[in-house]
């Protein structure tokens, strides 16, 4: 379950952050919601209904998350998401197989490119209490502390929340 928490609220940074620096452009929030939204919200329904139904659930992953991943990642190529949307997919292929040895194989390398890729939100949250603690965001709070706090507090305890789930999740599927 933590894992379906730290998604859904993966889904619900993208959302907030489309809603408050797109501008309400509705072509840009159209492809946050296919790139972001939907498959943060796909992840969250696999993780929920995993234990109860293995097989329905990485359908629903391989549908609604690894597919949009996989289009923006053509559209944007970048290696390690590349590496990451193509391991999961190895990952629910092999779920969907019901082969649950080669599941714990497949964590190995998913595990290590989900810690690399969370390296980039990793600065983003020592750089977030940085700024707290250094207090160099005195000037922003003044103007507008609400989007403040969201930047600097909400986003990095998210960000982080999200990626720890995600390691615990793989470091549990490669013990079992």
């Amino acid at each position: 379950m933590p894992a379906a928490i730290g998604a859904a609220l993966l889904a619900v940074l993208g959302l907030v952050n489309a809603l408050s620096f797109a501008g309400g452009s509705t072509g840009d929030m159209a492809l946050v919601l296919a790139f972001n939204a939907l498959p943060s919200t796909a992840w969250c329904v696999f993780f929920a209904i995993l234990p109860k139904a293995p097989r329905r659930a990485a359908s629903i992953a391989l549908l609604f998350a690894i597919l949009p991943r996989a289009i923006y990642v053509a559209l944007a190529p970048s290696a390690i998401p590349a590496l990451l949307t193509v391991c999961w997919a190895l990952f629910l292929v092999v779920l969907l197989r019901g082969r649950g040895v080669r599941l714990a194989l497949v964590a190995l390398p998913l595990m290590i490119l989900t810690a690399v890729s969370s390296v980039g939100d990793l600065v983003t949250i020592l750089s977030s209490v940085n700024e707290l603690v250094t207090g160099a965001l005195a000037f922003f709070w003044r103007n507008n502390p609400g989007l403040t706090l969201w930047r600097q507090v909400a986003t990095p305890a998210i960000l982080l929340f999200y990626w720890v789930t995600q390691i615990r999740f793989l470091l549990a599927v490669r013990h079992e």
